[in-house]
């Protein structure tokens, strides 16, 4: 039974000896992922807008950034590894630049930014945007933010709760993720939000 998983990079290349090889005949498991694959689309059209804001910060931010998350859809393009005889899903990011505001950060996605390709002589893969990325940055502690503007679960606004004593630690190196439901902090009335929008934007 194959399983799927996923990796930014595609794979990593190993000696298949003795029974492994018997296992894999096929000219698709003998070579599997050992690259990233994935190329950017130079004409991208479905254009869409991100709007970031910080709100009841506890003190400055030292920085911003933000980018969006391509993932291969159909994993029947992606050969077996030998051995494991897991799928390896290729992903790829693609940094988004940011703009300053009066109320936040904007930045600029596309649903079609990757080309679909037959990387592994299976079939062409074919990318689509999982999520879009935002994190402020504190020293060395960074805050993040997700949106996911697309799929069963589409979303077009998240607010994430991080609390105030997070922050207060930022000297200590950590990603914090934050919760959606304010609530379930010890002390909700101490924390500060990342409000995410996205909308599609006038692709004429």
């Amino acid at each position: 039974m194959s399983m799927d998983t996923t990796a930014i990079s595609s794979g990593r290349s190993g000696l298949v000896i003795g029974l492994a090889t018997l296992a894999c005949l096929s000219t698709a498991c003998s070579h599997p992922p050992s690259t990233a694959v994935g190329e950017t689309n130079p004409t991208p059209h479905k254009r869409y807008s991100l709007e970031a804001e910080i709100r009841d910060s506890p003190g400055p931010i030292d920085r911003v950034t933000a980018d969006a998350t391509y993932e291969v859809e159909n994993t029947s393009c992606v050969p077996l590894t030998p051995v494991s005889g897991v799928r390896k899903i290729p992903r790829h990011v693609i940094a988004l630049p940011l703009t300053r505001d009066r109320d936040g950060y904007k930045a600029e996605f596309f649903a079609d930014g990757m080309v679909d390709g037959d990387y592994y002589g299976q079939g062409v893969c074919h990318w689509k945007l999982i999520l879009v990325g935002f994190r402020a940055i504190r020293k060395a502690r960074q805050f993040d933010a997700v949106i996911r503007p697309f799929g069963e679960h589409a979303q077009g606004k998240t607010t994430t709760f991080f609390a105030d004593s997070s922050y207060d630690r930022a000297s200590e190196g950590q990603i914090d993720t934050g919760l959606y439901d304010q609530s379930r902090f010890k002390h909700p009335e101490q924390t500060f939000e990342i409000i995410l929008t996205a909308r599609e934007a006038n692709n004429e």
